[in-house]
Parts: C-alpha cells; sequence; structure tokens
C-alpha cells in the first residue's frame, strides 16, 4: 500500500487563492490546497500565480495534511516590485523541462 505526497518548493495559488489573501507584508493567510503536499516549514520561499508570475516571499507556520488536502498557514514576508518578480518569473525553469 503506498501513499502520494508532493513536494513543494513554491507555492502556486490559483485567481480565486490569491483574492482571498491580504497581499500586505506582514498580513497572515489561511489556503487550502488539493492533494496531500509539503512545504518548507519555517523557511522564506516564493509564491505566485497560476501563470507562475512570480509575487513574493511567504513564510509556511503550519501545515495540516487531510486525506485529499493540504492546509497551509503562514505569513507574507515581501511583495516584489515590478522589477523583482521580472527576475524570478524571467528565470523560472519549468518541471516540464527537467
Amino acid at each position: 500500500m503506498g501513499f502520494t505526497l508532493e513536494h513543494n518548493s513554491l507555492l502556486v495559488l490559483s485567481d480565486a487563492q490569491l483574492s482571498e489573501i491580504k497581499m500586505q507584508e506582514g498580513s497572515t493567510f489561511d489556503i487550502t490546497k488539493e492533494g496531500e503536499r509539503l512545504y518548507p516549514l519555517n523557511i522564506p520561499f516564493e509564491f505566485c500565480n497560476s501563470e507562475y508570475l512570480y509575487i513574493g516571499k511567504i513564510i509556511v507556520t503550519k501545515i495540516t495534511i487531510e486525506k485529499g488536502k493540504t492546509s497551509l498557514s503562514g505569513k507574507i514576508l515581501k511583495i516584489f516590485n515590478i522589477d523583482e518578480s521580472k527576475v524570478f518569473t524571467d528565470n523560472f525553469i519549468s518541471p516540464d523541462v527537467v
């Protein structure tokens, strides 16, 4: 018997999820993703929209994995300005390439 657990180091959010988050440095968030996933805990990493446009850096402080869903709590550390976003977005390597 097996268990699928996806490891992620980038938080990709849908437009609906992004609309639920207060896009301000220091604000906290709670979101739920489909599937069982692991994210870095208490380590800053990037988040982006579903088109891989990088938005900023977050820290995840709590992960709850339940059957078919992963709930995350965290804090927005930085919202990228246009130039910073462009650097991350332009240098994104799609998982399809690897």
